[in-house]
Order: C-alpha cells, then structure tokens, then sequence
C-alpha cells in the first residue's frame, strides 16, 4: 500500500552539488505537479505536500552543503549567516526561471539536527498561487459572501497553518476590486511576507491597493507599527495579517472601531474558541470590558480546514458565525466567560459547524472516515455514535 502511494508521484533527478540552473528546474517540476509546500532537509529527500500528503521527490538524499547552497541560491549567503547565529529565515522568493516566468514562494530556513546532522538546516517552500482564486472556485458559502464587506467592524479568518486563510481573504479583496466598484474603499494590507498581488483589479475605480511587507528591512519593521500606521494612511479596508498577541488584538480593536473594516488571521480552530482567545490577549481585569467592546465589533468569524478528497485532490470545510442583532442580544443574556460556549452552540443551530458539512460530505464519499473524525474533532467513538444517531453506516467509519 505504502509503495503504490509513494509510486503516485514522480521522483526528479538532483545533479551533485546542486547548480543553479538545475535546482531552478528542480522546483519548477515540483511546482507543476501542484505542491503547495516543498520541504528540503539535510540528510534528507526532498518531500512535497501534495493534496495534503507529504510525498517524496527527489531520487536522493540532500547532503547538508546542498541545502545550504539551496538557501543561497533562493535568498543568498547572508541568510546562511543569520541561521548560524540562531535566527530563522523568513522571506519571499521569486525564484525567475524565464524572462517571463517567475514562480513564487514563502520561505522559512531553520538550523536544525536532521538524520544525524547536528548542523542541518531545514527548508519549508510555501508555493503562492500566481492567480487568486474567485470565491466561486472557492465554493465559499453566499451567506458568508454576504456578510464579507462592512463598512467597519472586525472580520477574523481563522484555522491552523496551511488551511487557506490567506488565499480566502485575498480572493474576497479580489471580488471587492473587480465587483464592488459601486463602493471604491483604499485597501492596505500589512504581510509577512507579502503573497498574492493585488495589483491591476482596481483598473481605475478605486485606489489601487498598498501593500506592506513586515520585517527587518522591509517597508515596515515590525507588526507594533500597523496600528498606528494604517490610522494615519485613510484606509478604509486593513489587511492586518495575524492577532497573535497583545499588541495585535489592541490594533485589531482600535481599527475597527473607529470606522474601518479590519480583516484578520488567528490560529485556532473554530469560531467559538476565537472569541475565547482574543480576550485572554488581556489581563484578567480587563477582559469582561473588552469582551462587550468586541461584540460590537466583531461582524463575523469563518474557520476553514482543508482535507483529503477520498479520490485525490483536496477540500475546504468552513465552519462560520455572523454576529448579528438577534446574537449579540442571546449572548448579552449570559457572562462573558459563558460566550465561547454559547457561539459553539449557536453556530451548531445553524448547521454551520465542521461536525455537520463533514458528515454531509462523509455521507456523500466525498471523505472517507478517517478525515470526516479528523475534520470534526471527534474521537472514533465520537464519530461511530454520531454516524449512529444520524442513521449512517458506522462501518464505512474504518
């Protein structure tokens, strides 16, 4: 079984000593055969994520000087340098194969032990699409659709690395530009690094969008600074890539209620346990009087997990809640520490859970069950009685 999976994918040729042009080459196969992550470790081969499973694709291994020569030639040598002091690279690649063509990446360098090599290093390409996506080919839900573009107020997008968060906001800033033109707003997004361009789908109706790249020696240094940035900038729409601690959740917060639609990221796994996250960000006397601020900012949090297809290919599971009058006044009737509890619920009332769109998707063979436990959180047992209760076939469970 193990052997006719590996066979799925073809496996590249790598020359000694990893020239430039043949490495190049090397990607540009890997990238074709629609990777979304390429991972290079000393001591290792070469693996790819492909329709979320790791796949080897190289027929050797990488001796350590070739990976080093790898992040020379995908950055240069002074990152060899900041990985040897103890510092992780984090970087935008353009990796130009042509005059014409040129493939992009989001890459991460990190000195690590692999294999026996206590100076390795390990290498995570994230491929960026060169084409955003529609909210059509996305399958995104109208109701979700709907509710994307307030005039103010916070939007969180939420789920762990590599479900697709970035690529579900790009795709609606996309349909804004090129469908909303009735509505012209400034959009500036700040990025770590900068992904998809949205550069061209204004076509004169609005501003075109600014861009900010984050980091050490990029436009802005560091996220601390977005908040009082983008306040002085009049933009109408901010991108402010992920809340993560404190300083981000006072932006978030502070944006959005002073009159602007703030779109943001958090690495948690559904819409109830993001409210629960963005208010421990406080201290403990705080989060009661920030938990009521927030509700009236929040306009609505979309989860998104992504899976296996039981037949190849992958697909998106969102689970979503839009904060509207008839919520806001349910959850007023409860303490704020009773509110993650109570979203969960709602959003299990409506059939907007992962629960339900993974049992529908189960039921249809879309899944198998492995990923249907996977995508709605439940152990085996959890799983078999909840098949059971619905009148499924528990075997098909595995």
């Amino acid at each position: 079984m193990l052997d006719a999976l590996i066979g799925e994918t073809p496996r590249f040729d790598l020359s000694p000593g990893l020239g430039d042009r043949d490495f190049r080459q090397f990607l540009e196969k890997i990238y074709r055969l629609g990777a979304s992550d390429i991972k290079l470790q000393s001591n290792d081969f070469v693996f790819a994520d492909i329709n979320r499973r790791w796949r080897p694709v190289s027929t050797r291994r990488l001796e350590s000087q070739e990976v080093d020569r790898a992040i020379a030639i995908l950055s240069d040598q002074s990152s060899l340098g900041l990985i040897g002091s103890g510092s992780p690279v984090d970087v935008r690649v353009d990796l130009a194969l042509t005059a014409d063509e040129v493939f992009e990446f989001r890459m991460n360098a990190t000195g690590c032990m692999v294999n026996g090599s206590r100076e390795g290093a390990s290498v995570t390409l994230r491929a960026i699409p060169k084409t955003i996506p529609s909210l059509t080919q996305l399958g995104i839900e109208q109701e979700i659709i709907d509710n994307l573009f307030p005039r103010y107020g916070l939007i969180l997008t939420v789920g762990t690395t590599g479900s697709g968060k970035s690529t579900l906001q790009a795709a609606a800033n996309a349909y804004r530009l090129v469908h909303r033109r009735h509505d012209p707003v400034a959009i500036l997004t700040y990025e770590d690094p900068i992904e998809y361009s949205l550069g061209g789908l204004a076509d004169g109706f609005m501003p075109e969008p600014s861009q900010i790249a984050i980091g050490p020696g990029r436009h802005l240094k560091d996220f601390d600074l977005v908040g009082p940035n983008a306040m002085r900038r009049k933009g109408d729409v901010i991108v402010m890539g992920e809340i993560r601690d404190l300083a981000s959740a006072k932006a978030g917060g502070e944006m959005s209620r002073t009159g602007h639609a703030v779109q943001a990221t958090m690495h948690v796994d559904t819409p109830g346990e993001s409210f629960d996250r963005l208010i421990k960000f406080y201290p403990p006397e705080q989060q009661e009087g920030e938990a009521y601020a927030l509700l009236g900012q929040l306009r609505m949090v979309v989860a998104q997990k992504l899976a296996r297809r039981a037949n190849g290919g992958k697909i998106a599971f969102r689970s979503w809640v839009v904060f509207d009058r008839a919520l806001r006044e349910k959850l007023g009737d409860v303490s704020p520490a009773q509110w993650s509890r109570a979203i969960s619920k709602h959003v299990s009332e409506k059939g907007n859970d992962f629960e339900s769109c993974a049992y529908v998707a189960f039921e249809r063979g879309d899944i198998d069950g492995e990923v249907f436990r996977e995508v709605a959180g439940l152990t085996p047992e959890e799983a078999r009685s909840y098949t059971a209760e619905r009148g499924g076939d528990v075997s098909r469970l595995g």
